[in-house]
């Protein structure tokens, strides 16, 4: 294993929903508008009890990443870099 992690910046074209994987099977995509990750429990009832305690932890990581993000947006403004979009100097 890599001791640096996968990262990918959020933008615009990401999504997540949860659907039944190949017809029964819970499961949650995460897509970036090119590819999909799609992270599923397997058939077995232990399968559905960590699949459920994972869904619980991500709740509470989205929960706090939410929160970080929230602090950003109450920040100074001295905290924005020069190219904000939504400062209305970016080039978007």
């Amino acid at each position: 294993m890599s001791d640096d992690p996968m990262t990918v910046e959020i933008t615009e074209r990401f999504y997540v929903r949860s659907v039944l994987y190949r017809g029964h099977l819970p499961a949650v995509v995460i897509g970036d508008g090119t590819d999909e990750f799609v992270l599923f429990a397997g058939a077995r009832r232990y399968d559905a009890q960590l699949g459920k305690e994972f869904a619980w932890n991500l709740v509470a990581a989205a929960v706090g990443f939410a929160g970080m993000c929230n602090r950003l947006l109450t920040a100074v403004s001295s905290c924005w870099p020069t190219d904000d979009y939504e400062a209305g100097s970016g080039t978007e």
